[in-house]
């Protein structure tokens, strides 16, 4: 029982090893190697469902151009790597890891308005009039609001992506109430 835990282990086999060590302390729960084992396998399980979900959800965040929350999750999932990974595990993670080394530069936007109508790019700027204003914006997904006194209010979901090439957006409210 206790060499086929270790050789699970040693393969990277975390649930198997768990159940063996399981089988083993319920046969001797006195053996100090199986409750070892059994708590050194359960670690790793554990830490195994971490990197995975972790994993999974970097790849979701990252399709939704969420990339800030991707490298989060990327992160979290790198602390908790186990040292055995399987194949297509590791083609995902090296796909996530070079998405997030081309969206990690800052892109360059421009925003166009009408000098009447109060912009903002929530959690970048308050509400401004303009006639033209360049930023510099990691890449993720904003939210552009334009307001102005007697038409309604514009609003546009920005999503700054390093690969497209031009980044100019019209904010002008035109529609009266």
């Amino acid at each position: 029982m206790l060499a086929t835990g270790y050789d699970a282990l040693r393969a990277g086999s975390y649930e198997a090893a768990r159940a063996s060590y399981k089988e083993a302390v319920a046969l001797a729960p006195a053996s100090k190697e199986a409750r070892t084992g059994l708590e050194k396998a359960s670690s790793l399980y554990l830490a195994n469902i971490r990197y995975s979900q972790s994993v999974t959800s970097a790849a979701k965040y990252l399709e939704a151009g969420r990339f800030p929350l991707a490298a989060k999750f990327f992160n979290e999932a790198m602390s908790s790597r186990p040292s055995h990974v399987p194949p297509s595990q590791l083609a995902g993670e090296s796909r996530i890891r070079s998405e997030l080394a081309v969206q990690s530069r800052e892109v360059a936007i421009a925003i166009e308005s009408d000098k009447r109508t109060y912009v903002s790019l929530i959690g970048v700027f308050p509400p401004d009039r303009f006639k033209e204003k360049d930023l510099n914006l990691f890449p993720d997904v904003y939210k552009l609001k334009g307001t102005r006194k007697g038409y309604k209010d514009v609003e546009i979901e920005l999503k700054i992506d390093a690969r497209q090439k031009s980044h100019t957006f019209e904010v002008i409210c035109t529609e009266k109430r």
